[in-house]
């Protein structure tokens, strides 16, 4: 394997390993939110059966944020479900392989179902902060040099040399989780289905950067969830993302405002029971779904 990150195909069987002897089940869908949403997996109604931090698990990268960095394990009814609780990042000084490792453990562990969910930056001035966006496309333009590198053993055990992204987020569940937020929780005047675009961070988007994303027809930008759909694509698992706004980008030099985290944390906290209420009939549905046969037996 190229590179010295540690991120290989014995090191995510490892670690995989000993997670599972943890839970002692088969899991077949994890929610990974980012740190800001954290309030959303807390309140989950699921019966917690075990915590798992990440500095337990073998061969995981060190964690440097002071945040919450764990796996909650429990059940959703009888389905067992698995909480991924804080994500690692480029601008933490982090490779893309260490970034994305949780989601090789997650799949090594029977994982077919991921749901990711983070705070994002609208910069179509038609969004709204407190608006949720259902991520559809997105654009990424530096490209990860060390994600995919060919002929490693690690991604020839994950899937093919050549993934196709196409379509790379699930028609079916972007399909029910249109239909869960207008119809079930008629949050339709504030919910989109758009373009994200990943910027690496930590530094905020340029005035120049947002004039050329706007271009692109791009609505909502953030600073992760790319690199681990990318993963999870290339793993064969089904993929869902969301973005939650938190503030809309004032597109003009003379502007010098900038976003409060306390704001983030605000808008998040009154979101948290409508996302909550989301996840858990979104995951009711793979559950009575008849075609879901790998799910069938909970």
């Amino acid at each position: 394997m190229s590179g010295d990150d540690g991120i290989t195909v014995h090191a995510v069987e490892e670690a995989a390993k000993y997670v599972s002897g943890k839970i002692k089940d088969v899991v077949k869908i994890a929610i990974m939110c980012s740190s800001d949403l954290d309030i959303v997996s807390e309140i989950l109604t699921i019966r917690r059966c075990c915590c798992i931090p990440y500095h337990d698990i073998p061969n995981f990268p060190k964690v440097v944020s002071k945040k919450s960095h764990q796996l909650i394990f429990g059940y959703f009814h009888k389905l067992p479900i698995l909480i991924v609780q804080g994500k690692l990042h480029l601008y933490q000084g982090y490779t893309s392989r260490q970034c994305t490792m949780m989601i090789h453990i997650l799949k090594a562990l029977g994982v077919d179902y991921l749901f990711l969910g983070n705070t994002g930056v609208a910069i179509n001035t038609k969004y709204q902060p407190g608006d949720i966006i259902l991520i559809n496309k997105h654009v990424y333009l530096m490209g990860f040099p060390d994600l995919y590198p060919v002929d490693e053993p690690l991604n020839e055990k994950s899937g093919p040399k050549f993934a196709n992204h196409c379509p790379i987020y699930d028609k079916k569940l972007l399909l029910k989780s249109k239909d869960i937020l207008t119809k079930d929780l008629e949050f339709q005047d504030k919910l989109h289905v758009g373009t994200y675009a990943y910027l690496t961070g930590p530094n905020y988007a340029t005035v120049a950067e947002v004039k050329f994303l706007n271009a692109r027809n791009v609505d909502v930008i953030g600073m992760c969830i790319v690199p681990e759909v990318l993963a999870a694509k290339r793993c064969g698992m089904k993929v869902l993302a969301f973005s939650l706004i938190t503030s809309v980008f004032v597109n003009n030099y003379d502007n010098d405002s900038e976003s409060c985290h306390d704001d983030i944390i605000q808008i998040s906290n009154e979101r948290s029971l409508l996302m909550k209420v989301f996840l858990e009939k979104l995951i009711s549905f793979l559950c009575d779904s008849e075609e879901n046969h790998l799910l069938s037996k909970y």
